[in-house]
């Protein structure tokens, strides 16, 4: 039986997520059995080591302060193998601090070129960088934005305008003052409309619609604003709805698990394997950005995905999953494109396969049921009859070629 003790900072949604994936991922190994310490602003290095001595064979740490983690890795020397989940490191020389451990490590570059690719698809020529002075956020964001300018910079050269800016003052204790709210409103007011932005946070995506509302500006009309995280109450709830990129974090767990118990097999595990990059992230596309300029492609995509996937049993979350866009959004344009459901469309392409399978095989009616993606546990033949005014098996006698 291996021990993995997990330190989270759960007050960060990124890393709630990760130690839900982390748990989710680590069911799948019957010898492994994890034991969760929530960690806090209040959280010590005598707190840490504390909880690694309860005899733990390896340790998670995510969502800690730099100076946290390498304080307790200089401080403790007999701590078990350590895995870093969903740090940002500045330079990948950083990771010399880490001692005998592993790092998983968000990469921010590839964060910042698919936003502008998101972005840069609507057809816009100007664009904006909103972050946060927050020492949890301020590093990586400062990353994404150079990455984002970068490639603005390389697709439109001198035809765009770009401007940034980050909102607070960090102190030199590492605290972080928020500002005045009309500092946010001049610098929203002094942009270049029609302008897309993306922020670094769905928190202050939140924040900055409302200050379009303040000011008049149009949402996506003048403005389209993509956020980062997928924080669904905030992204749901707002008006309009906030597209958001989501980050794998299920992918950063099971790289984060595999290298660490790769590590407690063999503590001289090479540096080459020890560093993970996560780069697999999606655009969840809501009302903060003109998807009536794509809407044609999701629809024709989502038709397409279910012609070749309905009969294998498919449900409208796969679909969902595969455009990565909201189910509400999936729905609305489904139904205005084609007078359905995407569960009807589904339904429709299985009903379809039945229909050509009675006309042109011997098959029996439970194989063409499974072939058509049907469970056994269905009640097909009441969705069949509805639809042909028929059994299969009368459909078969009247139709057989």
């Amino acid at each position: 039986m291996i021990r993995i003790g997990m330190v989270i900072q759960t007050e960060s949604k990124p890393c709630r997520d990760v130690m839900l994936s982390l748990m989710d991922f680590a069911g799948t190994h019957p010898d492994v059995r994890l034991r969760l310490f929530h960690a806090s602003p209040a959280t010590t290095v005598e707190n840490l080591a504390t909880f690694a001595s309860f005899g733990f064979d390896g340790l998670f740490l995510c969502g800690l302060a730099k100076d946290l983690v390498y304080g307790f890795l200089k401080s403790s020397p007999d701590h078990p193998p350590v895995a870093v989940c969903v740090y940002t490191l500045p330079m990948d020389t950083d990771f010399d601090d880490f001692g005998p451990g592993v790092a998983v490590i968000v990469d921010n570059a590839a964060i910042g070129r698919q936003a502008a690719d998101f972005l840069l698809d609507r057809g816009l020529s100007n664009f904006a960088f909103f972050g946060s002075m927050a020492r949890r956020e301020s590093i990586a964001g400062k990353l994404r934005c150079v990455a984002f300018e970068a490639r603005i910079r390389a697709v439109l050269g001198e035809r765009g305008a770009f401007t940034q800016w980050f909102m607070g003052t960090q102190m030199p204790n590492g605290d972080y003052l928020d500002p005045k709210g009309e500092d946010l409103e001049r610098w929203v007011s002094s942009l270049p409309l029609p302008c897309g932005v993306f922020v670094n946070g769905d928190r202050e995506a939140y924040m900055l619609e409302r200050v379009c509302l303040r000011l008049g500006i149009d949402i996506p009309g003048q403005m389209e604003i993509l956020g980062i995280n997928n924080t669904n109450m905030l992204c749901e709830r707002a008006k309009p709805t906030l597209t958001s990129l989501e980050l794998d974090y299920y992918a950063c767990a099971e790289s984060a698990i595999t290298m660490l118990l790769e590590l407690i097999a063999d503590p001289t595990l090479p540096r080459n394997r020890r560093i993970s990059r996560v780069s697999t992230c999606r655009i969840i596309e809501r009302g903060s950005t003109s998807v009536s300029r794509n809407r044609g492609n999701v629809v024709t995509r989502a038709r397409e995905y279910i012609r070749v996937h309905a009969c294998e049993g498919i449900g409208v979350p796969e679909v969902v999953d595969h455009l990565g866009v909201s189910r509400r959004l999936l729905e609305k344009l489904i139904r205005e494109a084609t007078g359905q459901t995407p569960l009807e469309l589904i339904q429709s392409v299985k009903l379809d396969s039945c229909r050509h399978l009675l006309e042109t095989t011997n098959l029996p009616i439970a194989e063409i049921l499974e072939r058509s993606g049907y469970p056994l546990t269905a009640n097909p033949g009441r969705v069949f009859r509805n639809a042909f005014g028929m059994s299969m098996k009368a459909y078969r006698d009247a139709h057989r070629r």
